[in-house]
């Protein structure tokens, strides 16, 4: 039953994340395992005193099993997606290269699954042994505390949490990590188990089901990873390997019988010690890395989308920067590059420094212009008189009848280059321009053009 949800759950999705739903889906499965004895000893076998009491807590559970029958018809006619062979064949072709990696004269695929199903075996056989005596122990250490069941329903709710935890903790770290940390505690747990007594062996007792919560899982999908088209087959090779269970689980009964209880979690020690094999093999073995580390489509489009915005603006990026990393690092990494800075003195000061600077760059040179008149252009004529006619105030600026222009300039852009200039501005604060000669005439070409400074225009403008 446990291979029946747990394939669809480990292929329904992104497969990096395949741990993650796994232990997440279990952990109501966990809630499940807390609730049912509690409805079972404290409601429906409460008043039981006698077979007519019992015969009606049989039709509760009749309706129970009911209803799982409605349930599985209702699924039945549900169009459900199904992963085919060629679906699988195709994701395991991805990382062709990766999956057809051997390990001496074996495939690393076919290694990584024998491996993982041996160590799902030594791991259902452990935990059905702890779970069928640990509530026995806890009792016999700490006897006036609580009962027996108590202690297996406290010990089932921290197996419980360890699910969710071990769900978040997959998402973050990488689960060959997260199983060798796991059966580490186990190790531990039950060799303390062995020797310890009075609270401190309770706790350590309650311990040991935190470290069970996420082993099975993230063995499953671990083993299923470039499987391909042979997916299928070995998932029956996993629901297989829960019949460890009724092997260990006799074992330490018989020991636990002749008053060596304590003793008797030697089995699970045992049990544990082997599967470990397994998480130790992921993590020394190159191509078994290569093949079970989860790849992050999705994270690793996003942080070459970051690259590229960072090469745009700074120019370069360090690809073993700590934002760049897998992990807690990179997501604390990420954050702080996000977070808005206030800005210091010395970046307001190098600010206003830029900005001066600026306004220095776009201020405008005058014009050094000669305080004597100098002729705009020489002829070998004699000069050309001034007009005496005219009167003060009402001195005329010849402009140009035609478009053409004295020595490339124009009559406005005279007229601006002279405001320009320092001595073009009086004590009043009035714009004086120079008194323009006549502009002369096209048939003038060998008479001269003078221009006197000094008269004010102010009048005319």
């Amino acid at each position: 039953m446990i291979a029946n949800y747990t394939l669809p759950l480990a292929l329904c999705g992104p497969l990096e994340y395949a741990e993650v739903r796994l232990n997440f889906s279990q952990g109501f499965q966990a809630i499940g395992t807390v609730l049912s004895p509690l409805l079972a000893q404290k409601v429906l076998f409460k008043n039981v005193r006698d077979a007519t009491a019992l015969v009606q807590v049989q039709w509760a559970y009749l309706g129970i099993a009911l209803f799982d029958v409605l349930l599985a018809v209702a699924f039945y006619y549900v169009p459900l997606p199904e992963a085919s062979d060629d679906d699988l064949e195709e994701l395991a072709n991805r990382r062709s290269t990766v999956y057809r990696t051997k390990v001496g004269p074996f495939p690393v695929v076919w290694l990584t699954l024998g491996l993982g199903v041996f160590s799902q075996f030594c791991y259902v056989g452990g935990q059905e042994s702890i779970g069928s005596n640990a509530g026995n122990v806890d009792y016999l250490l700490r006897p006036k505390v609580l009962q027996s069941f108590d202690y297996t329903t406290v010990g089932h709710t921290v197996f419980a949490v360890g699910r969710f935890l071990s769900a978040f903790l997959n998402y973050i770290f990488k689960p060959r990590w997260i199983l060798l940390f796991l059966y580490s505690g186990l190790i531990v747990t039950c060799a303390l188990q062995m020797s310890l007594g009075g609270d401190a062996g309770v706790a350590i007792s309650q311990l040991t089901f935190f470290f069970e919560s996420g082993v099975f899982s993230i063995i499953f999908a671990i083993s299923m990873r470039g499987m391909g088209v042979n997916t299928k087959t070995a998932s029956s090779y996993m629901t297989a390997a829960i019949s460890g269970g009724a092997l260990f689980s006799p074992i330490q009964t018989v020991i636990a019988g002749s008053n060596r209880l304590k003793y008797s979690f030697c089995i699970p020690l045992a049990a544990f010690a082997s599967g470990s094999i397994f998480a130790i093999y992921l993590n020394i073995v190159p191509a078994a890395r290569n093949q079970v580390d989860p790849v992050y489509e999705h994270r690793d489009r996003q942080r070459n989308n970051r690259k590229v915005l960072t090469n745009t603006s700074s120019g370069s990026e360090d690809a073993t920067s700590p934002k760049n990393q897998f992990g807690l690092a990179g997501i604390l990494a990420r954050r702080k590059q996000h977070k808005p800075e206030e800005p210091s003195t010395q970046h307001v000061e190098r600010r206003g420094d830029h900005t001066k600077n600026w306004r220095v760059e776009e201020k405008v040179e005058p014009v050094d212009l000669p305080e004597s008149p100098s002729p705009v252009r020489k002829s070998h004529g004699a000069p050309r008189k001034r007009d005496s006619t005219r009167q003060p105030g009402k001195e005329k600026t010849g402009t140009p009848t035609s478009s053409k222009n004295v020595d490339g300039h124009g009559e406005e852009d005279r007229i601006r280059q002279f405001a320009s200039h320092p001595s073009a501005v009086d004590e009043s604060g009035a714009i004086t321009l120079p008194d323009l000669a006549p502009w002369p005439n096209e048939d003038a070409d060998d008479k001269e053009c003078e221009i006197v400074f000094g008269k004010s225009i102010s009048s005319a403008l």
